[in-house]
């Protein structure tokens, strides 16, 4: 046993502890009847919520670095230990899938839309969801989604009704079944963390970082957002693209579609990297990509791929860093909407050109974090779970342990002070974001780096 050992399970133990308690203690504080309604976190003032959410990070980055010394010194834990790492992290994804959600309830939405499915035989595209009225889980969701149509892709929505098919009774009991849903794809995600990171040295480090990171417990498990089936698709479309295997990366990114539309920006980036590698590895992936796509569009009938580019004026109020920036020192609305929208698309044509060139030629996951960090930014709609969608990306590349625990500890202090700051959180998010961005590719070897993991 090394010296860590005992530290490294003792700041294990503590981590789950808190974990724990921080997620009972506002399960007890947010009343029954308006988790199941908008506006849930008003409960809970963003100052108090923050500070247990923040408790519960810094445990988890104490933990991390000790696990991250012990697994440089001894390799990744076995048997007994690892049995008892493991039922840590199944003890915190049963507590999360058995509280109320606390900073959203959007997965009030995703069981409306799997019921509109199943119960009703109506198309969420087609359909707002009050075409299910008098449906009585109807009198429990918020107005502002009534009259809207669905704005997820078709796998996702394939997902929520085969949710719905439960023969439950309650709301309650349809979010807690979506909640089981999100957790499957954790683990499914630690299963390709584990495969992709087989040659690692911080293998066990790398891959509980993203599966038992309290930010992604409490935006996947706890609040249940999506984003984590998102994650879990790109992963693997990278992870595929990165052994050579076209066909199942076109899957992962087609699926990864099949979650939210504007994912169609990561293909391609995969494309012209495999061009880089074998003009016939690439010509696999367009065309498998491609009858995949249209055969998802067509059996849907969503293909709408305008949204990647809509911006709506309506909600500027929560608009990311550029359009914010913009609007803040003149712009007109309209304006700031197409040069947000220019910026965008400059920044994914960059990105293919830099590809082509040969650089990140051997980690993908860097331009694919990229551009979804240019997405997300150029957005006028913001969310901090948002950065589900690129940050796990960035945490993979790091091959020193200190650099890891840097990039993922920094996303462990960002999101719970981000939910306290007030109007400076967009510029501390952006700030920390693109630091670890020049982190996580100096790591790597720089743009032009041949280093392997």
């Amino acid at each position: 046993m090394t010296k860590t050992r005992p530290q490294s399970n003792l700041s294990f133990l503590l981590y789950v502890g808190l974990g724990a308690l921080v997620m009972l203690l506002t399960d007890f504080a947010v009343p029954a009847k308006e988790a199941l309604a908008s506006r849930t976190f008003l409960y809970l003032s963003p100052v108090l919520s923050s500070g247990l959410l923040l408790v519960w990070s810094v445990s988890a980055i104490f933990w991390l670095r000790a696990e991250s010394a012990e697994e440089m010194a001894e390799g990744a834990p076995k048997g007994s230990r690892l049995k008892f790492l493991i039922a840590g992290i199944l003890f915190l994804w049963g507590v999360a899938c058995f509280v109320k959600p606390v900073l959203s309830t959007d997965v009030n939405l995703y069981v409306a839309e799997g019921r509109q499915i199943v119960k009703y035989g109506q198309s969420p595209y087609l359909l707002p969801i009050d075409a299910m009225l008098p449906d009585p889980f109807l009198f429990q969701m918020s107005r502002g989604w009534l009259d809207n149509t669905c704005p997820y892709g078709p796998v996702a929505l394939g997902l929520f009704a085969v949710v719905s098919l439960l023969p439950l009774q309650s709301l309650l009991g349809y979010i807690v079944g979506m909640k089981i849903l999100m957790t499957t794809f954790l683990v499914g995600i630690g299963i390709v963390l584990w495969m992709s990171l087989s040659k690692d040295r911080l293998r066990f480090t790398k891959t509980v970082g993203v599966v038992a990171n309290p930010v992604v417990i409490w935006y996947a498990v706890v609040d249940c957002h999506l984003d984590v089936m998102l994650i879990f698709f790109l992963l693997l479309g990278v992870e595929m693209a990165r052994r050579q295997r076209p066909c199942l990366s076109a899957l992962g990114v087609v699926g990864a579609c099949g979650i939210k539309i504007f994912a169609i920006l990561a293909a391609p980036l995969v494309f012209f990297w495999l061009v880089r590698k074998s003009h016939r590895l690439a010509t696999w992936f367009a065309g498998a990509f491609g009858f995949l796509f249209a055969g998802m569009s067509l059996l849907s009938g969503n293909g709408d791929l305008a949204i990647v580019f809509q911006l709506n004026p309506v909600s500027m109020t929560r608009a990311a860093i550029l359009p914010s920036f913009l609007t803040g020192i003149g712009f007109s609305v309209p304006l700031a909407i197409t040069l947000s929208n220019l910026a965008l698309v400059f920044l994914f044509v960059c990105l293919c050109l830099v590809i082509l060139r040969g650089w990140f030629r051997e980690e993908l996951g860097i331009p694919v974090a990229m551009v979804f960090v240019a997405f997300v930014f150029t957005r006028n709609y913001w969310q901090p779970w948002y950065t589900l969608q690129y940050w796990p990306l960035l945490g993979l590349v790091a091959r020193q342990a200190r650099t890891h625990n840097i990039i993922v500890g920094s996303w462990l202090l960002c999101m719970p002070l981000y939910h306290g700051m007030g109007s400076f959180r967009e510029v501390l998010i952006s700030a920390v974001t693109f630091v670890v961005l020049r982190l996580a590719i100096d790591e790597s070897g720089g743009v032009r780096g041949t280093a392997q993991r």
